[in-house]
């Protein structure tokens, strides 16, 4: 089997890119640095490499500070988190949200797992990426980023910290632990994956502060699992149909930003026996016979979004998909 592309929801950035905006930090360049301008960042639904959402993240701690993941958190990064927090946060107890968090994970990201066990010293959480990076320094501010997710979540008990027994996180190679003392004390050692003990009185106490006119509308939302079973073709599909909405979808830019080159990505399409240009035409398809069957979108606004030159030429694409044409399918739908 083919090894997958990693992908997340671009919610999972929401946090970075408003404290970049908030601190005068160039976003636009950054963005461009890890081939992630060529997707729609600023929609929490939409769909991005796992590898480039890191990379910014990792590429501006390194250019602010070692302890930045925890200071873009900050009390409000978990409110910001799109349909994950939307979910999650509609539990009573950190408890709670964390076990609907491990039930959105799969619509959130098809690599990340988090697992959660009751231990004798309190909930003990766990949490890793199936997925290689390229230096410790990378790992320490993935692992500092989750840290004060949960942080954040434990403190709105109101209660006092601290609010974890024990943390276990890789180390920066540099700095160790000692920036993240102000947040975590002598508490954190080093570890390969996350590994949180929160006390039960903390775990099982009620969300005093929880500030639910921050939390996102989108738990209506139905997006579907981003676990694909490590089918390449499967994420380069999610990946397209993304940049659809702000550029005409490139295999260079896709492969940049997954952190594979051109031909490897070639090669394992053809190994599924799928090409680039193929998942584009499935994914206008998909895409242009939902939108006439829900009627939600004029011909000329969808054969833009689309690519499609003009109208014209999508009109022909539906005619060739379905033997009809576009106003056909409408009107089907209407009376069916």
């Amino acid at each position: 089997m083919t090894q997958g592309i990693a992908i997340i929801r671009a919610a999972s950035m929401a946090p970075v890119l408003r404290w970049m905006e908030e601190h005068g930090v160039d976003t636009e360049a950054y963005l461009r640095a890890v081939h992630l301008d060529c997707f729609p960042v600023e929609d929490p639904l939409a769909v991005i490499p796992l590898r480039a959402a890191i990379s910014l993240l990792v590429d501006v701690s390194r250019a602010t500070g070692p302890d930045t993941p925890y200071r873009i958190i900050s009390g409000r990064g978990f409110y910001e988190l799109g349909l994950m927090g939307s979910i999650a946060l509609g539990g009573d107890t950190p408890r709670d949200v964390l076990q609907r968090a491990v039930t959105a994970m799969p619509v959130h990201c098809s690599h990340e797992f988090l697992i959660l066990e009751q231990g004798d010293r309190g909930l003990a959480v766990s949490y890793g990426i199936q997925l290689n990076l390229p230096d410790q320094e990378s790992v320490h501010y993935l692992h500092q980023y989750f840290c004060a997710l949960i942080q954040m979540v434990c403190a709105m008990t109101g209660l006092d910290g601290p609010h974890f027994s024990r943390v276990r996180i890789a180390a920066h190679p540099d700095y160790g632990f000692s920036h993240l003392q102000p947040y975590l004390g002598n508490r954190v050692s080093e570890g390969s994956i996350v590994e949180i003990v929160i006390p039960d009185e903390i775990a099982d106490h009620p969300l005093d502060q929880k500030q639910d006119e921050l939390i996102s509308d989108l738990d209506q939302a139905e997006p579907g699992s981003l676990r694909t079973d490590r089918i390449v073709s499967g994420a380069v599909g999610f990946l397209v149909e993304s940049m659809m909405q702000t550029t005409k979808p490139s295999i260079d830019c896709v492969a940049d930003a997954a952190g594979i080159s051109r031909r490897s990505l070639q090669r394992r399409l053809s190994a599924e026996g799928k090409s680039f240009s193929a998942i584009v035409e499935e994914v206008r398809k998909r895409v242009a016979l939902s939108a006439l069957l829900n009627g939600d979108v004029a011909l000329g606004e969808l054969s833009s979004r689309l690519g499609y030159a003009d109208q014209a030429t999508l009109s022909r694409a539906v005619r060739r998909w379905t033997g009809r044409p576009p106003s056909a399918v409408a009107r089907h739908a209407e009376t069916s």
